[in-house]
């Protein structure tokens, strides 16, 4: 009985004031955790969720912009590392920042070289089946504008080579019938070549007059080593397509430095 009083009490407080203390009544925070200093049969501290490098790197498609600000302990370096954990090679605390795992002792590994809102581009026309045609990154006047040499390229320019994370993700838009259902990829392209992972793409599934103005879209990330003077482009592409595809769109790419 004691314990059910106790825990009423608690949750009372806890709505009473939107704020918890533990080992203390006057929370200060949204979280207030008061030790026990003087106490030395007792050890203080708070541990975050501990788990291996692997481990967490096979957690990556759980973690997106909603996860930003998640801290764990990795007990071991993740090995190999994967796009979100490239920074994750030894033991230590690491803080999810919405692309990537960064330590606690290097936040200065995160340097964000982008728009102020992300580049994005124009609409593609639909080039016909299984042709692939450049997407557009016209669109956009923040830092990464200086990398752009035409509408569909960026090239690094003198200064900034490094290892980098290129985040993108684009859409095709569909209008009435799908007889049968295909495939639409999106290519990142270093120096005109293809490096894009298990080419990321989307269904457009078969439907019957039900799409009147419907987007499917593809996400991805890849971590690339760049030299002065590569470039970086994207394109797009319809396999198998059926009824009437209409255009492409790049919607977003960011840039992140992480060394």
């Amino acid at each position: 009985m004691k314990k059910t009083l106790i825990l009423c009490a608690m949750i009372t407080t806890s709505f009473a004031f939107a704020q918890v203390g533990i080992n203390t009544p006057n929370a200060q925070s949204t979280l207030d955790i008061v030790g026990s200093p003087n106490d030395t049969t007792k050890a203080d501290g708070i541990i975050a969720p501990r788990l291996t490098g692997n481990q967490l790197a096979a957690k990556d498609a759980k973690y997106t912009a909603a996860q930003t600000g998640a801290m764990v302990y990795v007990t071991a370096a993740a090995a190999p590392t994967t796009p979100k954990t490239i920074n994750v090679t030894s033991p230590g605390y690491y803080t999810f920042n919405g692309n990537i795992w960064t330590t606690s002792s290097n936040n200065t590994g995160g340097t964000l070289v982008s728009y102020e809102t992300l580049i994005s581009g124009n609409t593609v026309a639909y080039p016909g089946n299984n042709t692939s045609v450049a997407l557009d990154m016209s669109i956009g006047t923040g830092t990464l504008a200086s990398w752009r040499i035409n509408n569909t390229t960026l090239k690094v320019p003198a200064g900034k080579s490094g290892k980098y994370l290129v985040s993108f993700t684009g859409g095709i838009r569909v209008i009435g019938d799908v007889p049968s259902s295909y495939s639409f990829f999106i290519y990142l392209n270093k120096n005109g070549t293809s490096l894009t992972t298990g080419t990321p793409g989307c269904t457009i599934p078969q439907t019957s007059g039900a799409f009147t103005s419907a987007i499917f879209s593809v996400s991805w990330s890849e971590v690339l080593d760049l030299n002065v003077d590569d470039t970086i482009s994207f394109s797009g592409l319809v396999f198998g397509a059926s009824g009437t595809p209409q255009t492409f769109r790049l919607s977003n790419v960011s840039i992140q430095k992480i060394n």
